[in-house]
C-alpha cells in the first residue's frame, strides 16, 4: 500500500485541528460557537476509520481463509495449516490490506488524541474569555 494517501489525510486533519484552534480576542466567540461542531466532526472521522478497521481486519481474515482453502484444494498432499496460513500472510494482498490496517490505526490514534484536545478546548476558551475579562476591568 502507498502511504501517501494516509499521510496526506493525516495532514489535512493536522491542519484542520491547527486553524480551528488559532484563537485570538476577535474570533473567540465564533471558536466557542463552532467547538461542538468541530467535536462532531472529529468524532465522527474516529467512528468511520473504526468501522473501517474492522472492515479491513474482516476482509484480511476472508482472503486468508480464501487462499488456504485455495492451497489445500490444489495441493496433492496434505499441508500443515499454519504453515498454509504464515504463506498466505505473505501475499501481496494480504500485506497490503495489512498495511492499510497499519496506517488506518494510526490515524484512529491521532483521532482519539484530537478527541481528548477538543475536549479541554471548552476549557481553553473558558480561560482565554477569562482573561479577556480581567483585562477590561
Amino acid at each position: 500500500m502507498d502511504i501517501k494517501p494516509s499521510l496526506e489525510l493525516l495532514e489535512k486533519y493536522s491542519e484542520e485541528l491547527s486553524e480551528f484552534c488559532q484563537v485570538d480576542e476577535f474570533n473567540v466567540k465564533e471558536k466557542q460557537m463552532k467547538a461542538p461542531l468541530i467535536k462532531h466532526l472529529f468524532v465522527g472521522r474516529l467512528i468511520r476509520h473504526k468501522m473501517l478497521g474492522g472492515k479491513l481486519r474482516s476482509e484480511k481474515e476472508k482472503l486468508i481463509n480464501k487462499l488456504a482453502e485455495k492451497a489445500i484444494k490444489e495441493s496433492p498432499v496434505k499441508l500443515d495449516t499454519r504453515k498454509i496460513a504464515e504463506a498466505a500472510n505473505k501475499s501481496d494482498l494480504v500485506v497490503d490490506i495489512s498495511d492499510q490496517i497499519y496506517y488506518n490505526s494510526q490515524i484512529i490514534e491521532y483521532l482519539e488524541k484530537v478527541e481528548r484536545i477538543l475536549s479541554s478546548f471548552t476549557y481553553d476558551v473558558k480561560n482565554i474569555v477569562e482573561i479577556m475579562k480581567l483585562e477590561t476591568t
